[in-house]
């Protein structure tokens, strides 16, 4: 839905959950985490390279 974009594009770019979750008129910054924002795949996949080079390192 639109607010599940609003909110995961919006963390994702770096804004403050509080931001995002009055913006979205959550009682609890938690229930836009938990229900709201999803993890973007770019921001999943750097996430994973840094894993892999902690690993394995060069």
């Amino acid at each position: 839905t639109f607010r599940h974009t609003f909110s995961s594009v919006l963390k994702a770019n770096g804004e403050d959950v509080k931001v995002v979750q009055e913006l979205l008129r959550h009682s609890t910054a938690r229930m836009t985490l938990d229900t709201y924002t999803q993890a973007l795949s770019p921001h999943k996949r750097a996430a994973q390279s840094k894993v892999v080079s902690m690993i394995r390192p060069k």
